[in-house]
Formats: structure tokens, C-alpha cells, sequence
């Protein structure tokens, strides 16, 4: 193999090297205890789960300029065109909350959501100034849209959503991160009354200091098997160079 052909040949290998990081990428998170909850059954207890979240999502949608966050950009569900399923940034939650005074833990997962950006759209508490806001949501806040979060009810309340969203984050625009931030996170699990799924939910309980990592990425099989041939030929280049006829 010429010098050029291997220069080529890595040139591949790093393309496709692109191309996996491009993939959805899983992510863990483990919070701390609860330090606020309007369900006494759940103060003191802990979130944990993964999800997987892909930063490729076309946007959906931006909110108007009254709503908070102001002016933000949605990253939902995308409808394929041909009837070919919907594109997420936020899919397969599945978590686990557990602790406190729980005598056993709950469970509750969720297909496919949602994320917000905002480039100083968000105002929390009200009067304060506005700033930039990530949210990852499992479902829409109010009654409307599609609710699919498999649930459950504690002490008279029923969850309704639960949010993830990074303290502090900061940017520049309202693009989805290539990945998502190394910093703080806090989850809000937001719960109705049981039986009534008329309005927004009341009850809350937060979740604060909550960690979210990436998962070791696993290469494809076609990955290993053009890396292995690859060296292969590298390996065969450089005994010809060695041992020239």
C-alpha cells in the first residue's frame, strides 16, 4: 500500500469516527436528596436513571415572546415524513426514585421528550432578570400534547413530568449542545393530584446537585471491523517497506 493510500485510509478512519460521535449518546445522572417537596411521602428521597439524548434533533418549534421561557427553541418529537417515527433529542428515560422514607423504591420511564434553549429568555422568580436556560423535559408542563410518561401515585398525588435542567448554564444561542454540560443539575418532578389531569401540576418536589454523565460509547460492529482492517493493511504496508522484493 503507498504512502497516499494510508493517508486516505485514515482520512476514512476519522470520518467514521465523526459519524459515531454524531450518533445519540446515553447519559446517567444520580441526585442528591430531596431538600423541597410538596409530597411528604418524597423528602429525602433520591432520583436516579439514564436517558439518551441526541444533539442531531431538527427544531420543532420556538415559543412566543409572553411565554417563559421567552422566545425559546424546542427540540420535541419530530414527526418523520412517511409515517417512519419521530425524531427526539430526549428519548428513553428511565428512572428510579428511591430513599428517604420509601419502604420501597418507584419507577417511571418515558419514550420520548423534549428539550428547551434560551439565549436570556428565562425569568425565575419573577422580577428577576432573564437568563439563559437548558431543559430537558419528558412531557409538556400543561394538560395538552402527547403524554406518555409511565407514572405512578404516592400519598394522594400522581407524577405528571419530570424536568431536568443544568443551574447556571450559559450560552450564546439557542442551538442544542454538541453535549451536554458538566455542571449542576436540578430535577423537578411535578405531580397532580390523582385523578384530576385537567390543569398544570402544583405539587412539586426538587431534586438539586444531581450529576450527568455520558456512558462509555461501544463502537458498531462495522466500526471494529474497518479498525481492524485498517491495521491490518498498516501492518502489511510497513513489512513491505521493510522487506522490499
Amino acid at each position: 500500500m503507498s504512502a497516499r493510500s494510508i493517508r486516505f485510509f485514515v482520512l476514512g478512519l476519522g470520518v467514521v469516527a465523526l459519524q459515531a460521535a454524531a450518533q445519540p449518546v446515553p447519559y446517567t445522572f444520580s441526585s442528591g436528596p430531596s431538600t423541597f417537596s410538596m409530597v411528604p411521602e418524597l423528602l429525602g428521597t433520591s432520583v436516579s436513571g439514564s436517558f439518551v439524548y441526541d444533539a442531531t434533533a431538527p427544531l420543532t418549534f420556538t415559543t412566543g415572546p409572553t411565554a417563559n421561557p421567552a422566545n425559546a427553541s424546542i427540540y420535541g418529537p419530530f414527526a418523520l415524513p412517511g409515517g417512519a417515527g419521530f425524531h427526539s433529542s430526549y428519548t428513553a428515560l428511565s428512572a428510579t426514585l428511591s430513599g428517604g422514607s420509601l419502604g420501597a423504591p418507584f419507577g417511571f420511564s418515558d419514550p420520548r421528550g423534549s428539550t428547551i434553549v434560551s439565549d436570556g429568555g428565562f425569568v425565575s422568580p419573577p422580577g428577576t432578570p432573564p437568563t439563559d436556560f437548558l431543559s430537558l423535559d419528558a412531557d409538556p408542563f400543561g394538560p395538552t400534547g402527547n403524554h406518555n410518561i409511565t407514572t405512578f401515585s404516592v400519598g394522594g398525588y400522581t407524577l405528571w413530568n419530570m424536568r431536568l435542567f443544568f443551574l447556571g448554564y450559559q450560552t450564546s444561542d439557542q442551538l442544542l449542545p454538541e453535549v451536554l454540560p458538566g455542571i449542576p443539575a436540578r430535577i423537578s418532578l411535578d405531580f397532580v393530584e390523582t385523578g384530576n389531569t385537567a390543569g398544570s401540576p402544583l405539587f412539586f418536589v426538587f431534586y438539586d446537585g444531581t450529576l450527568v454523565s455520558p456512558m462509555a460509547a461501544i463502537p458498531e460492529p462495522e466500526t471494529y471491523a474497518l479498525l481492524l482492517a485498517g491495521l491490518g493493511l498498516l501492518g502489511f504496508a510497513a513489512r513491505r517497506r521493510k522487506n522490499p522484493k
